[in-house]
């Protein structure tokens, strides 16, 4: 899970959004209102939406995970609902995190003995 995780407001603009996605190498962001996730936006929701919002065109409401929900259930709701990333919230719904494809590659390939790599 990252923690450090880099957000955009509902109301900034998606040109915004492509600059912090661009610079900070990464396919997606959260949507916050404060702390509160309210939605995730990707790459896709940004190709030929210039002079739009990021509330215009993000996804909502966000999948999200709680702090508790094991890599399991994790990897089943990505593969399943076909989603990159995944916010983590606490009990009052604040981001906490987010964990993405390559986060539970990592937490598989670390799993699998040496023996049978």
């Amino acid at each position: 899970m990252t923690t450090n995780v880099v957000s955009v407001t509902a109301q900034e603009s998606v040109d915004e959004a492509a600059r912090l996605l661009t610079f900070h190498d990464v396919s997606g962001l959260p949507v916050c209102d404060g702390s509160r996730v309210v939605g995730v936006l990707s790459e896709a929701d940004l190709i030929g939406k210039s002079g739009s919002t990021v509330g215009e065109v993000m996804t909502a409401p966000a999948v999200t995970i709680s702090e508790t929900t094991s890599l399991e259930d994790v990897a089943q709701r990505l593969t399943h609902q076909r989603i990159r990333r995944l916010p983590v919230v606490d009990a009052k719904g604040n981001l906490v995190g987010i964990v993405s494809r390559h986060d539970v590659l990592v937490w598989a390939s670390r799993r699998v003995p040496a023996a049978s790599r």
